[in-house]
């Protein structure tokens, strides 16, 4: 499978791997993964850690599955992780000011970033 999800408890963040070859399929399986993830555990920080993905993920992509994610769960904060040759992705500043979405090379900095965001569903 060239993605896998996990709970990081201490953080209260769902992380998603990519390994490998992804294809767009897989990429919307995991998308769904993720939300269904989410909403369980009523968190709103995600971790999408696209380092050993073997293609380059388009950033329209990321960020059409993260407005989708957006409009179910208003409140999740999404920290995406490059290879730092791959961190040629900059998010225009009005995606940030409709999402909570930042890149990394880092996974401490996007760790760091994520516990700084609220987390939790509202109401």
């Amino acid at each position: 499978m060239p993605f896998s999800t996990e709970f990081i408890h201490d953080g209260e963040y769902v992380l998603v791997r990519f390994e490998g070859m992804i294809r767009h399929c897989e990429f919307d399986q995991a998308h769904a993964a993720v939300k269904k993830q989410l909403k369980e555990r009523g968190w709103g920080r995600l971790l999408v850690d696209l380092r050993q993905a073997k293609n380059r993920i388009d950033a329209a992509n990321v960020y059409s599955s993260a407005q989708s994610t957006k409009n179910d769960a208003p409140w999740v904060s999404f920290a995406i992780l490059y290879p730092p040759h791959g961190k040629d992705v900059l998010f225009a500043e009005d995606f940030k000011r409709r999402l909570r979405l930042q890149s990394f090379t880092d996974q401490e900095e996007a760790q760091a970033w994520l516990a700084d965001q609220s987390g939790h569903a509202m109401g």
